[in-house]
């Protein structure tokens, strides 16, 4: 064997062992940084999973907050109008039954209204105070005698349109 044949052997070697370790090495990284992305890419999408869940939940929260809301008001609403026929009918006299009714409606009512504001948004807030002073304003005229009729529509329907835009807009949830 020459001295050439045999740096050639040597070379070959090492060319054989670079391509071997080369390639390990390019193998080992490509899925070192197929393992990161993967891991970061799960994360996202737990994010997004975990966001889309919260989101879901808020709003079946503030929807059954607002269905309560409205059923006590109903109720609260119904009762004013007795309590103003009875004051009508007979105003010497009001039956305790028809004042304890008003009474445990409007209860009901208020507590529902502290369930709105702890769980609506901000243009909820505002449409509640509205609606709250105008359903106060009611009860006021109807132990006054007065029509107990008055600024429902405006509060109403802006309370109303304030609770739909929320549950028809995503909600604004802080990300981590």
């Amino acid at each position: 064997m020459t001295a050439f044949a045999a740096t050639a052997d040597v070379v070959s070697g090492w060319f054989a062992l670079a391509g071997t370790l080369g390639g390990g090495l390019l193998t080992g990284t490509v899925g070192f940084v197929t393992v990161i992305l993967n891991q970061r890419w799960q994360a996202r999408n737990e994010d997004r999973r975990l966001l889309n869940e919260r989101t879901t939940q808020l709003r079946q929260e503030r929807r059954e907050a607002y269905l309560g809301y409205w059923s006590t008001w109903d109720r609260l609403y119904h009762e004013i109008q007795a309590l103003y026929d009875e004051l009508l009918s007979s105003p010497q006299h009001v039956s305790p039954e028809v004042v304890e009714r008003m009474h445990v409606a409007e209860l009901a009512w208020r507590e529902a209204a502290n369930a709105l504001f702890l769980i609506g948004g901000a243009d909820v807030a505002e449409a509640a105070v509205a609606h709250l002073t105008a359903t106060e304003l009611r009860m006021r005229r109807t132990w006054e005698r007065q029509d107990p009729s008055g600024a429902r529509d405006t509060a109403y329907h802006g309370l109303h349109e304030a609770m739909r835009g929320e549950l028809l807009t995503p909600p604004a949830i802080a990300r981590r």
